[in-house]
């Protein structure tokens, strides 16, 4: 009776085993379907706000690919409400249809082309910044108006960037660019770029596509942006060599003069003829034309025609009456305005009374009256004129008002500037013994002074 009894429970025990076997297994393999179906679906990635224009997955960023191939246009992707982007379980992105695979390593065009998004997995490119600086991007972000803005719409970078290097010689300027030589040409802003050496080669976006023209250059050719004025030639050398900085390549770095100049070398008029390229380079500064490269020395550059005088190296700038020393580094552009001096570095200009400039080794530039005594000579020296420290038996100074020129044999006397305030320079020593009986040495580096800003 009792066996009767177990045996009756241990079916009952065996059917509810063998209903719960079923169901684990039921539910085992709905699961895994679901998880197999899962991974076969795309995923959605982004949902970017603004109308948006892709690259294709097919297109690589190569003078091959794009200069080469023959294309005359490039076609973008088109993604209408916002562009939803999805990833496939084959690593593939597409926006809205799978048909419509784009790159994900690629800018994207945006507000019709006014803005360009860096996505997430664009990490190669780098930045190129008008002040000649290099860096690596800022991973996702945006570019607009030369500004670039990170993913949390901050602005990522407090200067103005010139081009995003998209890798293999191929560039996108972030602002519009002229230009000059065989012509004149604006290149839209967001256009891709390739540097050849007689011309430019540009994709120009316009309504989704992007149109190739290109640009013819020579030696002549001059580019110009926001705060950029650079020789082409100069230019493209830039874009080759320059290495990752947070500080100004100087080497690569210049202005360009347009007018007609002239300098003293020990005691020679030396007349040049823009436009040209003032630029430096290990050898030291260069002012190079269509015919020529001339080495320059320290004396300053006057410009014909203007009150202007423009520094072909470094020079330190003292404020007399605040007893102030900055940097003013070379191309720095020393100018009369209503004989007031002002100084104008990388387009800011500043009004800056009663200065004197020094090389820190044998040139002098004043910007005020003041007199020049030597034994029993003095001599009233107009605004702008220079001096030159010949050795310590010879000196000589350009009379900037009349235009002359001048050189004396001191015979081992101390040559002395008297300034409007009172204070006395000792030209050879580097000395200011001011009026209340302080001294201050004028010291042979401007480097080591703050630049002017």
């Amino acid at each position: 009776m009792i066996r009767r009894v177990l045996s009756k429970h241990n079916k009952i025990v065996l059917v509810i085993l063998a209903v719960c076997l079923v169901l684990w297994g039921v539910n085992t393999a709905i699961r895994v379907h679901i998880a197999k179906k899962k991974a076969s679906e795309p995923v959605l990635i982004e949902t970017l706000l603004q109308e948006s224009y892709f690259f294709s997955e097919t297109l690589t960023f190569t003078e091959e690919t794009l200069f080469s191939s023959g294309i005359s246009e490039i076609r973008l992707v088109y993604g209408k409400n916002g562009g939803t982007v999805y990833l496939t379980p084959e690593k593939k992105y597409y926006v809205e249809k799978e048909d419509r695979r784009i790159s994900k390593t690629a800018p994207v065009y945006q507000k019709n082309g006014g803005t360009v998004y860096f996505p997430e997995e664009m990490s190669h490119y780098r930045l190129f910044y008008t002040d000649y600086t290099v860096s690596e991007g800022i991973g996702e972000g945006w570019l607009s108006s030369g500004s670039v803005f990170s993913a949390e719409n901050q602005q990522a970078v407090k200067k103005s960037v010139l081009f995003a290097d998209l890798g293999n010689g191929v560039f996108l300027n972030a602002l519009p660019i002229t230009v000059e030589g065989i012509g004149s040409y604006t290149v839209p802003a967001h256009s891709l770029l390739y540097f050849y050496e007689d011309n430019l080669g540009i994709f120009a976006f316009e309504d989704g596509v992007l149109n190739r023209f290109y640009i013819p250059t020579n030696g002549e050719s001059m580019v110009k942006a926001e705060g950029v004025r650079i020789s082409y030639h100069k230019l493209v050398q830039f874009c080759r060599d320059a290495v990752i900085s947070d500080e100004p390549q100087v080497t690569n770095n210049g202005i360009l003069l347009e007018g007609t100049y002239y300098y003293y070398d020990l005691g020679v008029r030396f007349e040049i003829e823009g436009p040209g390229f003032l630029y430096e380079t290990k050898n030291g500064w260069y002012f190079e034309n269509e015919a020529h490269a001339y080495l320059m020395p320290k004396a300053p550059l006057y410009e014909i025609g203007a009150d202007t005088v423009y520094l072909p190296t470094a020079y330190m700038m003292l404020q007399i009456n605040h007893r102030l020393y900055h940097c003013l580094p070379a191309t720095t552009k020393v100018m009369l305005s209503e004989g007031v001096p002002v100084i104008s570095y990388q387009n800011v200009f500043q009004a800056q009374p009663g200065i004197l400039l020094h090389d820190g080794e044998e040139h002098y530039i004043v910007t005020e009256e003041s007199l020049f005594r030597l034994k029993d000579k003095e001599i009233l020296i107009s605004p702008m004129s220079s001096f030159n420290i010949l050795d310590q038996m010879e000196i000589s100074f350009y009379q900037y008002d009349s235009e002359e020129y001048f050189t004396f044999n001191t015979e081992g006397k101390e040559p002395e500037l008297v300034l409007s305030n009172g204070d006395v320079v000792y030209l050879y020593q580097r000395l200011i013994i001011r009026k209340d009986g302080t001294m201050d040495l004028l010291l042979n580096n401007p480097s080591v002074f703050p630049v002017i800003q």
